[in-house]
């Protein structure tokens, strides 16, 4: 808040939700009277039952919190935002902007091959790919189900995860009782220069959320500017992202069949795959480059200041 009062600032712009941060910056921006800009793109996550209890308590208070002071809201999708315990009551408009890509960074020109080699990944070997933290709403026991029950069909398949996490150690000996892990790779966590190569080291990618936390899932349009096919859950926020059949396919959440059904569905159809991923760039540039999100916050940004109140008619995308 310090930064706030010494400089002049022209529109407070709040990343949601983290607790007392997101609400400061609500409350500051109402007493030096500033127009802010709120962009939502998380619910929070809660374990246990005190837990559930108290992240329902806050989600509450930081609801009004969000009535009384933002003058504008931005959510990633319409469907996440009309599922939110704190935006889907609000009965304000929301501006729907999605996040962006580097479509530079991530394309599919990226070259994959040493990403094999140094995981030692076999010559024509069909490789799955996961991005993201291992966390327990990511859902990947269900994807590692999957995975065991096309290897009795594809033992060339190799499931490649890509990320740190808390379930790290569990996942590996999961990997191990389910005599995956032959077939399963931990990379750990990769930098930024290296992770592009990792999308292109991969025949398709799979994102097994089974919770609401997932609000949009970033990974998904780096896969698509990778020029790759996906897999994900028809979970709020998620299944706004993929265009079924054309740019990827959807499974219901904690489905490991179903998983299982689309990665075979992927794995044996070269030409399908490769199609889907063409399909998926065009998408990634129609809809995700970051010049267009940028030139969309900036008209938010403008109405903000012209406004300076909320209940403002915000377009959509």
């Amino acid at each position: 808040m310090a930064i706030l009062k010494r400089k002049d600032t022209d529109v407070i712009h709040v990343t949601s939700t983290y607790p007392t941060i997101s609400d400061l910056g609500l409350i500051f921006g109402r007493i030096i009277r500033r127009p802010v800009v709120l962009a939502y793109h998380f619910d929070g996550v809660a374990d246990g039952f005190l837990g559930l209890v108290l992240q329902r308590l806050y989600s509450r208070l930081f609801a009004k919190c969000v009535s009384l002071f933002a003058t504008a809201i931005v959510s990633p999708t319409r469907t996440y935002a009309e599922a939110s315990p704190v935006l889907g009551g609000l009965g304000k408009s929301i501006a729907v902007i999605p996040n962006g890509v580097d479509l530079k960074k991530f394309n599919p020109c990226v070259d994959g091959h040493e990403v094999r080699k140094r995981f030692d990944i076999p010559e024509g070997a069909k490789v799955v790919l996961f991005v993201g933290r291992l966390v327990p709403f990511k859902g990947l026991e269900y994807l590692f189900e999957g995975v065991s029950k096309m290897l009795g069909e594809r033992e060339d398949l190799v499931l490649m995860i890509v990320g740190e996490g808390e379930l790290k150690g569990k996942l590996m000996d999961l990997a191990r009782r389910m005599g995956i892990d032959r077939n399963v790779v931990f990379t750990g966590r990769v930098s930024e220069s290296l992770l592009p190569h990792c999308y292109g080291a991969s025949d398709l990618f799979v994102l097994p959320s089974v919770g609401s936390p997932e609000s949009f899932g970033i990974v998904l349009i780096e896969a698509f500017a990778s020029g790759k096919p996906v897999i994900a859950t028809c979970l709020a926020g998620v299944n706004e992202v993929i265009r079924p059949g054309v740019t990827g396919l959807i499974v219901p959440p904690k489905d490991s069949e179903a998983l299982a059904c689309a990665i075979r569905t992927l794995v044996s159809n070269n030409e399908l795959r490769r199609e889907m991923g063409r399909r998926a760039r065009l998408l990634a540039e129609e809809k995700y480059d970051w010049n267009r999100i940028v030139n969309r916050y900036l008209e938010v940004y403008d109405l903000a200041l012209e406004r300076g109140r909320p209940n403002m008619q915000l377009g959509t995308e």
